[in-house]
């Protein structure tokens, strides 16, 4: 069987879902252009974890409820993965000159009826 995904698209980038394991939560593919930003939002219950393909940035991160930041260069030189709590506000910055690439997953999938994702810049 062969499944198309269904992307999401802008000039930040492209966002897929490759797998929504429903309760247990989600993996996405992600890219961010250079030069732009994506996320700037936190979630109240969701934990996420990125990890880097390729491309450089800059992970910026901080807490809504207390002030706290974290800020770290990243990239697919290095293998990390970067773990997003709840209440922390958070962004990914594209520093370098080809397409950032990234997986993400989320321990509970996008619910469209009541989304966990709230706009707040870092």
């Amino acid at each position: 069987m062969n499944k198309y995904l269904k992307v999401k698209e802008d000039d930040r980038g492209v966002i897929a879902q490759i797998f929504d394991m429903g309760k247990s939560g989600e993996v996405l593919y992600g890219s961010i252009n250079p030069g732009k930003i994506r996320g700037n939002h936190y979630h109240k219950g969701k934990k996420e974890f990125f990890f880097i393909l390729d491309g450089k940035a800059k992970f910026r991160m901080r807490n809504i409820k207390n002030g706290e930041k974290e800020e770290y260069d990243i990239s697919g030189d290095n293998f990390q993965i970067l773990e997003i709590f709840p209440w922390w506000t958070h962004s990914i910055e594209n520093t370098g000159d080809k397409v950032v690439k990234f997986f993400e997953y989320g321990d509970a999938s996008y619910n469209e009826v009541s989304p966990d994702s709230f706009s707040e810049v870092v």
